[in-house]
């Protein structure tokens, strides 16, 4: 474990109170799979506006880090001068983060393995999504790469995961590796949310609906005594006319007013936009994305749980969103702030891992 690592896990083995109302803020720091939007817009701008914010309001952030972006960027960077530059900035930011007191998380978006850089642009297609499309010695390796770079760019060694889309269907496949890296924690389950897609599909219709747990094997498996710990993202069930309203931007072709991020995703199935549109795919992710971020009080009204983990994505972040996640912190009362780490080692009274 690096110094870095020591340094931030001091203290913090106190168990959580049941009268504290904690925060956990996680931010998936990543490009978008589709157009890929400029390095620029998607992360260094509205990350930086993050980190003032958590300066001013004494909030910690888990970074999930897409790093294979940083891989595949590293193997481009050697004949595209305009690119090693970016991942200079890059790299400079997440140094910062971690100066900061903040947590890098590992976040594994396998299609990096198999995209293509041309013109100064990135091409996804013909590339798997999911880590469970490959097999499972791939899938390893993968992992270990990613955690790898992580490691020695930022000089922190990552303890939490995210899998990419939340496709958690990978992770039995990966658990031994996560274990042998150090990688106890993960952070992919959303209580009560499903997308039926064959590419980038997840159900968590049947797993808990807490705060935490622990599991052997699957996230969605709540197993006592087990070798992980689960840290979901809180859930929040959105009204009706939620999808409508998303279904009409995209059809417009615009892009959320205020939103930093300058690129696209690519859209889910269209059976799936029809469960949506009817309200049968209503319980999402608490998020300070747009326009989700929008309904941040309807989740607090909604929940008794004292621990709030909203998630987002700098690329989907805009100015309206610190000023809601801001006026969030001030209703609901939060007492304390966490990482997904520091949340996780508390509620179970446990060492950090690697000391």
């Amino acid at each position: 474990m690096t110094s870095r690592n020591k340094l931030t896990r001091i203290g913090i083995l106190r168990q959580m109170r049941s009268s504290d109302t904690v925060l956990i803020l996680s931010q998936d720091y990543e490009l978008f799979f589709g157009n890929s939007g400029s390095a620029e817009r998607c992360l260094l701008e509205p990350t930086d506006a993050l980190l003032t914010f958590a300066r001013q309001r004494k909030v910690e952030i888990t970074f999930y880090v897409d790093a294979g972006m940083l891989v595949a960027m590293r193997e481009h960077a050697k004949s595209a001068p305009r690119l090693s530059q970016t991942l200079d900035k890059i790299l400079f930011q997440l140094q910062e983060i971690v100066r900061s007191g903040h947590e890098i998380g590992l976040h594994v978006h396998p299609h990096w393995h198999e995209t293509r850089y041309a013109d100064d642009a990135w091409d996804f297609s013909a590339t798997r999504y999911k880590l469970s499309q490959f097999s499972a010695a791939e899938a390893c390796s993968i992992t270990r790469e990613y955690h790898a770079i992580l490691a020695e760019k930022c000089d922190f060694s990552p303890v939490s995961y995210r899998a990419g889309g939340f496709c958690t269907d990978s992770f039995p496949l990966i658990a031994d590796t996560l274990q042998e890296l150090g990688v106890d924690i993960d952070s992919s389950i959303v209580p009560g949310a499903r997308l039926h897609d064959a590419s980038k599909g997840f159900d968590f219709s049947g797993c808990p609906d807490r705060s935490s747990w622990r599991f052997e094997s699957d996230p969605v498996v709540a197993t006592s005594g087990g070798r992980f710990i689960e840290v979901p993202v809180s859930p929040v069930k959105l009204p009706v006319f939620y999808y409508w309203g998303r279904l009409l931007q995209r059809l417009s072709g615009n892009i959320p007013t205020g939103q930093f991020g300058d690129g696209s995703s690519k859209t889910f199935n269209r059976a799936e936009a029809i469960r949506r549109l009817l309200g049968l795919r209503r319980v999402a992710e608490m998020s300070a994305d747009l326009p989700k971020v929008l309904h941040l009080e309807r989740a607090r009204r909604g929940q008794s749980r004292n621990v709030f983990h909203i998630m987002g994505h700098p690329k989907l972040l805009s100015s309206q969103s610190i000023k809601l996640l801001t006026e969030f912190i001030d209703r609901a009362g939060i007492s304390e702030s966490h990482t997904v780490e520091k949340c996780a080692r508390r509620i179970y009274s446990q060492a950090p891992a690697n000391p």
